[in-house]
């Protein structure tokens, strides 16, 4: 029996659509990151990384071409080259977690995005500080210790997890320059394209023939990545972020099973309580 989705959801509220995007977003997200993880143990974290890139930009490109070509061209070019720089280092920062922490343990300190977005706009977008705000991203900033147990030193996959969470803070900010001169559709294709290239000199500097399952899922990498940007952009286009972010909070759960299932990890009550601290610190955080 054919069923007509776009005419489903098209009945539903944009909260309920809203909800229903998120939920695919966060199922993508951890879906890609098992991918990562996995691939990880064969290739290493440049080539990876460019592979996915590669791939993800080949994708893209029939899309870009219906459009204007007025889209192909940036008002701010090297505000662009800094967003694809910041890109990047999501990518390599991300990869190199991966293979070194649990699949849980990576999905909680990204949680640390939308607090570091609030403290970076304070002091790149001046905007006026609020004392609730500071605290929570402190309070989040705890919930991220409790994560990782610190007994003094934080592992290496780790910080570049933390350091990836605030890469992706970076990268919003940089946005939020970019959408008064150019089209969101403009951003996508040049932080593709930059990253590629940055990501091409190491990556073929390490390169070794990979094999046919790492180039199958390098490519399903790259279409996970584009079906990620569409399902947010749908879903933070008609109701307020502070209303869906919470939604993206499953990605807990769902890592946690993943990780279990394909890679044997056990997630500590610690993970568990420290991803609760920061969940609920950028909760309120969102909230008006």
């Amino acid at each position: 029996m054919y069923i007509n989705i776009k005419k489903i959801m098209s009945e539903m509220s944009p909260r309920t659509q809203a909800v229903l995007w998120t939920l695919l977003a966060a199922f993508i997200n951890t879906t890609a990151s098992t991918i990562a993880k996995y691939l990880g143990t064969s290739l290493d974290v440049y080539q990876a990384a460019f592979l996915k890139s590669f791939f993800g930009l080949v994708l893209l490109f029939p899309f870009m071409w219906r459009l204007p070509r007025a889209v192909w061209v940036t008002q701010q070019p090297m505000l662009q080259i800094f967003r694809a720089v910041t890109v990047t280092g999501v990518l390599v920062c991300s990869y190199i977690a991966l293979v070194r922490i649990p699949l849980v343990e990576f999905q909680a300190i990204q949680f640390l995005k939308p607090l570091c977005v609030a403290v970076i706009g304070i002091f790149i977008l001046r905007e006026r500080p609020v004392g609730r705000r500071l605290i929570l991203s402190f309070i989040g900033f705890l919930g991220v210790l409790i994560v990782l147990k610190p007994s003094g030193n934080i592992s290496y996959g780790a910080f570049f997890a933390i350091l990836a969470a605030i890469l992706i803070a970076i990268g919003v900010v940089t946005v939020k320059f970019l959408k008064h001169t150019d089209r969101i559709e403009t951003t996508i294709l040049y932080s593709a394209i930059g990253t590629t290239i940055f990501l091409a000199v190491p990556g073929f500097i390490v390169w070794r023939t990979p094999s046919t399952e790492s180039l199958l899922l390098s490519f399903i990498l790259g279409a996970l990545g584009l079906a990620q940007s569409f399902s947010l952009l749908r879903a933070y286009v008609s109701v307020d972020l502070s209303y869906v972010v919470p939604v993206d909070y499953s990605r807990v759960i769902l890592a946690s099973i993943l990780g279990f299932y394909f890679f044997g990890e056990i997630p500590s009550i610690m993970t568990f309580l420290g991803a609760l601290v920061i969940i609920m610190a950028t909760f309120f955080g969102l909230r008006r």
